[in-house]
């Protein structure tokens, strides 16, 4: 038999022969293992001591007024300064989900705001000084033209 306490599947099988709630087809394979294994046997009598000492506890008995004692010590707890609740962070589902929603919405706003700035124009990129260049250029053309068309043929 392999040891219950290293397998989790079987470790239920120990605690139920610690409380004596074993079915009878496992209790003799599982007596024997615990009169052979040490760190069983040690598990099975303090689960045992632990139950008894919780079965033999008895809680002590509520005072009348009790509550009225609770309810008035509440009362006095000088009140938080209002800065707290900014600090006073509750983690809860809700919360979490919350701020995720406006994470994942904030990352497609960026996303898309971004796609869509920075389409490409459909012509090559010219900076300031090639355009200057280009508009001389083209003006000299158009005076070039403008000569050669005033001029006589003489050919």
């Amino acid at each position: 038999m392999h040891c219950p306490i290293e397998h989790e599947e079987t470790v239920d099988d120990l605690l139920d022969y610690a409380v004596g709630r074993l079915e009878p087809a496992k209790l003799s394979q599982l007596r024997r293992h615990v009169a052979t294994c040490e760190k069983c046997a040690n598990f099975t009598l303090g689960y045992r001591e632990i139950s008894h000492a919780l079965d033999c506890w008895q809680a002590p008995e509520v005072t009348s007024d009790f509550n009225r004692r609770v309810l008035h010590r509440i009362e006095m707890e000088p009140p938080s300064p209002w800065y707290r609740v900014l600090f006073d962070f509750r983690f809860s589902p809700r919360l979490a989900t919350a701020i995720l929603v406006l994470w994942l919405l904030a990352i497609v706003g960026f996303t898309f705001n971004h796609s869509a700035g920075s389409a490409e124009p459909a012509g090559p990129r010219i900076d300031a000084s090639q355009a200057n260049r280009l508009e001389a250029t083209l003006d000299d053309l158009q005076l070039l033209h403008q000569l050669d068309s005033s001029a006589p043929a003489s050919y």
